[in-house]
């Protein structure tokens, strides 16, 4: 019966499992080139006067963090950083390194930049986050933010992530085999059903 057929069969399920794991894992190794992400951050100054932040200039603040994140994508930023820089990448290439995100209910903006190679990651970032403190309160006409942490060279790589590839690559392995016994069982069926 069907219990006894995939019993019989469970090594070659098993097989399906470990294969499809030892593929993903020296693809992963061998055919993937790693990525590596640094990320500065920048803290918003919002107070209206030189005095304690209120509860408004909180709240601005948050607004602020929102609008430089968007600002921060602009074509005149990302091409000044890459001339500055001598990074050789068009707008598009180098806007898509790039990662911006406001820290829920802070006033920090995360600025992360991902490339194959470390320094290049750490030099991006940083030069957004200048750019955050220089060229966006002129845009804006807002009081300057603060680089409340600069980026570091990365150790260790942002992708592709070996465990996760790896268990992909075994679930796959498993379904596959999986479903090669399903097509088996069907093939055997009808060959019995015409047999009668």
């Amino acid at each position: 019966d069907l219990f006894n057929y995939y019993r019989k069969k469970l090594l070659f399920i098993i097989a399906g499992f470990l294969i499809g794991a030892i593929i993903a894992g020296v693809w992963t190794k061998v055919g993937i080139t790693p990525k590596y992400t640094a990320t500065a951050k920048v803290y918003m100054v919002s107070a209206s006067k030189n005095s304690v932040v209120d509860l408004a200039d909180l709240s601005i603040g948050t607004s602020l963090s929102e609008d430089y994140a968007e600002l921060l994508h602009v074509r005149p930023i990302i091409e000044a950083i890459n001339e500055e820089n001598d990074l050789g990448y068009t707008y598009e290439q180098l806007n898509g390194m790039i990662d911006i995100s406001t820290v829920e209910d802070t006033r920090i903006l995360k600025i992360s930049a991902t490339s194959i190679k470390p320094e290049e990651a750490k030099t991006i970032a940083n030069a957004l986050a200048e750019k955050a403190v220089t060229e966006i309160p002129k845009l804006m006409g807002t009081s300057s933010p603060n680089i409340a942490e600069r980026a570091i060279t990365p150790k260790g790589k942002s992708s592709p992530s070996l465990k996760k590839n790896v268990m992909m690559g075994a679930f796959g392995g498993m379904v596959s085999s999986h479903s090669y016994l399903s097509l088996m069982i069907q093939l055997r069926q009808k060959k019995m059903l015409k047999s009668i």
